[in-house]
């Protein structure tokens, strides 16, 4: 199985604190097609990997991490969808009409990738200095 669809179909129940302080969440892995995606651009230049997942916890979301190379690096691009749901196969926005999130829900998740992806930056580099052939590329 190719790198890049290990989480397909996979579930993992995670502790993550985006902010308010942590909580116990669901996040639901998918396919690129599961989320409206040609599968055909990933592996390509324009992207390398996309991982998609839906979350379900105290507020409900949609997410996808996509990166390809750049410069001597790589661009990462995050998207997320706050208060869409998989419900019966369908993706559907689950916040009523007129509710506004706290702010503090969409500034935590964006302070909590920052620090994810920054911290990944840090380590991932050295460990694949170490051990190219453990990551399976």
């Amino acid at each position: 199985m190719p790198v890049n669809q290990k989480t397909w179909g996979v579930n993992h129940y995670i502790l993550e604190d985006m902010g308010p302080g942590p909580e116990f969440l669901k996040l639901c892995f998918k396919s690129p097609a599961d989320f409206g995606y040609d599968p055909a651009l990933v592996g390509s230049a324009q992207c390398q990997s996309l991982v998609c997942a839906i979350g379900e916890g105290n507020c409900a979301a949609a997410m996808t991490h996509k990166w390809y190379p750049y410069k001597d690096g790589v661009m990462f691009c995050s998207r997320f969808w706050i208060g869409y749901a998989l419900i019966d196969g369908v993706y559907k926005k689950i916040l009523p009409e007129g509710v506004r999130l706290p702010e503090i829900v969409p500034q935590g998740l964006f302070a909590h990738n920052i620090k994810e992806f920054s911290n990944l930056a840090a380590i991932l580099p050295r460990l694949w200095a170490e051990c190219p052939e453990s990551l399976g590329f």
